[in-house]
C-alpha cells in the first residue's frame, strides 16, 4: 500500500457515497487467490492505483491523465 492509497479510498468513498469499504487482504475462491484493496458492501470491490503527486500534477496539467486514472465509481445494478 502507497501513502496516497488511503486518501484515494476515502476520496472514492465520499464521491460514491457508499456507507462502507473493508479492507481486506488476499481472497481465494475456488483455488484462485485475489487481493482488492477493499470490498464495497455485497457490491464488489476496489483496486486502487495511484501515482506520487509530482508525476500525476505533471499529467494533469499536461491534460494527459488517461481514463483508466480517474475514479471510475460503477453503480449496483
Amino acid at each position: 500500500m502507497t501513502t496516497t492509497e488511503p486518501v484515494a479510498r476515502e476520496l472514492y468513498q465520499e464521491a460514491t457515497g457508499l456507507p462502507r469499504l473493508e479492507q481486506v487482504g488476499i481472497i481465494l475462491n475456488h483455488g484462485a487467490g485475489y487481493s482488492p484493496d477493499c470490498l464495497v458492501d455485497s457490491n464488489g470491490l476496489v483496486e486502487i492505483k495511484t501515482k506520487l503527486p509530482k508525476y500525476q500534477v505533471e499529467l494533469l496539467l499536461a491534460n494527459k491523465c488517461h481514463r483508466q486514472c480517474k475514479a471510475d465509481p460503477l453503480t449496483p445494478r
